[in-house]
């Protein structure tokens, strides 16, 4: 049983209950957000959290879908931020994991590791789905339920960070432009060496499950002993008929790590960004928003008439990296936000 803290312990001395007071003996009720919970008054113990609608749930467990208050802050992963130049001035740090939203809650978290991902819950996005997307429109920071098929509906762009997430005061965050992903990948020193595909070999109840993605390595990464590195611009062609097949260009097959060696590159400040999209790619495809608008084209185009929106994102594939790449504004895309980094500090 785990002990409740100082808190209901000055509270419990302050309202000197007694087992007396209670209906059930020993137990007495104390009212909180969207339920209540039940106290052992001898022992001082949690015994349950109950919802108003009789569901239990584990206010203690970061993970339990029934808890009204479930925390954000729920990322376990051993990931140490280190910094990432993303112009010849400027460094951030990567958020802990992918963003994701609880449509029902209105509340937004990073995933709990850095692979992983939600991908085709999206399909039950609405405002009353009682789970996590993580996956977005263009811009959509005021309103990440968005799901017009009408780009003018994404014309002007809103960043996630905008919002509290988990732990981290609103405004903490922010999504990259299309000119710092950019750079990342063909900026800064040593950019060639610093980014590469990988397969993360995650361990499961019932074996072993691959999550593909990519890495994007800081600006002073050095390998630890015992591991290697393969990086993508010695391996990656440009876009070809590999992008939506398996035929054997699987460059995710470049860097295969065990979930404890990808614990030690993380620790080291490796960011993995997971291929979460869903995607014709047999493989897995990613597509990660930047904050910038590509372009407007007025007129008919494929049956919107009026004109669309194409925003620029990182695009990435079995074969291929396009750090300026562009979509469909009305496209649900991964983001993963970045925190801007202050050397002083």
């Amino acid at each position: 049983m785990k002990k409740l803290s100082t808190f209901f312990l000055a509270l419990f001395a302050m309202m000197n209950v007694s087992a007396q007071d209670t209906q059930q003996q020993d137990l007495m009720r104390i009212w909180v957000h969207e339920g209540y919970m039940l106290i052992d008054v001898n022992m001082l113990n949690y015994i349950d959290f109950v919802k108003s609608d009789g569901t239990n749930y584990d206010p203690t467990d970061p993970n339990d879908p029934n808890d009204p208050n479930t925390p954000d802050n729920t990322n376990t992963s051993n990931y140490n931020p280190q910094p990432v130049s993303v112009s010849a001035d400027k460094q951030v740090t990567f958020s802990p994991g992918n963003l994701q939203y609880h449509c029902l809650n209105k509340t937004y978290r990073f995933a709990e590791n850095q692979y992983d991902y939600i991908g085709k819950a999206y399909n039950n996005i609405s405002d009353t789905y009682d789970g996590y997307i993580d996956l977005f429109g263009w811009g959509t920071g005021n309103n990440p339920t968005n799901t017009s098929t009408n780009d003018e509906d994404y014309a002007e762009f809103i960043d996630w960070g905008i919002n509290a997430i988990g732990d981290a005061p609103a405004n903490t965050y922010r999504t990259l432009t299309q000119a710092e992903w950019q750079y990342i990948y063909t900026g800064r020193e040593n950019a060639a060496n610093l980014w590469g595909h990988a397969t993360i070999q995650v361990p499961t109840d019932g074996g072993q499950i691959d999550l593909t993605g990519t890495i994007i390595l800081p600006d002073n990464f050095i390998i630890p002993d015992g591991l290697s590195f393969v990086a993508g611009s010695t391996t990656m062609p440009t876009r070809g008929t590999c992008y939506y097949s398996s035929d054997g260009n699987n460059h995710y097959l470049d860097n295969v790590y065990t979930s404890d060696q990808w614990s030690q590159l993380e620790t080291l400040g490796a960011v993995f960004l997971p291929a979460g999209d869903i995607s014709p790619s047999l493989l897995g495809d990613g597509f990660y928003w930047s904050s910038t608008l590509a372009r407007y084209t007025e007129g008919n185009y494929e049956g919107y008439y009026g004109g669309y929106y194409e925003a620029f994102n990182l695009e990435f594939g079995p074969c291929v990296l396009l750090p300026e790449s562009f979509w469909y504004s009305r496209k649900a895309n991964s983001v993963r936000l970045v925190k801007d980094y202050d050397s002083s500090k």
